[in-house]
């Protein structure tokens, strides 16, 4: 199956600075965040601190970011940042899990879940 694609002018654009595609990235990308903490049960606030949380990891690596087209996928980039930044929230909430539910946030599941939503911000 053929996934959409970031637009790699965007990326550029990002890269030079320019606020609006920050403005376009944000409404675009944020959706998806949110639905993959939602996948994790996180509440309203939690799925806004985890979408600020992508944001701000995503901006500042952003500079040093180097897109290769053929080598490798944003969408695998930006969603190792998500599931990494879920990963930590889940930490620093002290989570006790059993080993079923430790299972639960691997990345393979939420990797199911976010090309899902992937699919509908790129379309």
């Amino acid at each position: 199956m053929n996934y959409p694609s970031t637009q790699p002018s965007l990326l550029v654009r990002l890269q030079q600075g320019d606020e609006v595609s920050w403005t376009d990235f944000y409404s675009l990308y944020a959706p998806v965040i949110k639905c993959a903490g939602q996948y994790y049960e996180f509440s309203e606030s939690e799925c806004e601190d985890l979408i600020q949380q992508v944001m701000l990891k995503f901006f500042a690596n952003s500079q040093s970011f180097t897109y290769r087209a053929g080598q490798t996928r944003f969408r695998s980039y930006f969603s190792r940042i998500i599931h990494t930044q879920i990963v930590d929230m889940f930490r620093r909430k002290k989570v006790q899990f059993s080993l079923k539910n430790s299972a639960h946030i691997l990345y393979d599941d939420f990797n199911e879940v976010f090309m899902t939503e992937w699919r509908k911000a790129a379309l």
